[in-house]
């Protein structure tokens, strides 16, 4: 995930930082797996939030995952799937498809099942920041895996 630089104008991953914010094409994140199985690219971040871009290979079910006190807003850019949301003892599965924004509240339980025509692409943002010691593997209603690995 990108971090809050300690000085102006640097940032571990190229972002070009001003007093006025920063920018960073897509092309120049790395990618990296996450914990629920989704490749991730860390977008700009600050100490209020952060942006990432998501991808969920087609046939894909990504692992239950819960997030910690953190909320999240996703869009989803490409591909079509299907998202279960799970808190206490309420849930939904909402159909995915470009366009669509959903939102993912704190202690929420969440599964991504990606349709076997194309990848499921997605923008998130999370608020605050993103902090993977906050993130938990959960039950989920899919088995996780599919396409080419279990």
């Amino acid at each position: 995930m990108a971090t809050i630089p300690d000085k102006p104008f640097q940032n571990a991953n190229a972002a070009t930082l001003s007093p006025y914010g920063s920018q960073l094409l897509l092309e120049d994140a790395e990618t990296a797996p996450t914990l629920d199985g989704l490749e991730v690219r860390a977008l700009c971040s600050m100490s209020g939030g952060s942006m990432a871009h998501f991808v969920l290979p087609m046939a894909r079910v990504s692992l239950p995952c819960k997030h910690g006190n953190f909320s999240e807003i996703w869009f989803v850019l490409t591909g079509t799937g299907k998202l279960w949301r799970s808190y206490e003892s309420s849930s939904a599965i909402t159909t995915l498809k470009p366009g669509m924004s959903f939102s993912l509240t704190p202690h929420t339980t969440f599964q991504i099942q990606a349709d076997d025509q194309e990848d499921l692409a997605a923008i998130a943002v999370t608020i605050p920041a993103f902090d993977p010691e906050l993130v938990t593997v959960g039950k989920g209603i899919w088995p996780a895996g599919g396409g080419d690995n279990p």
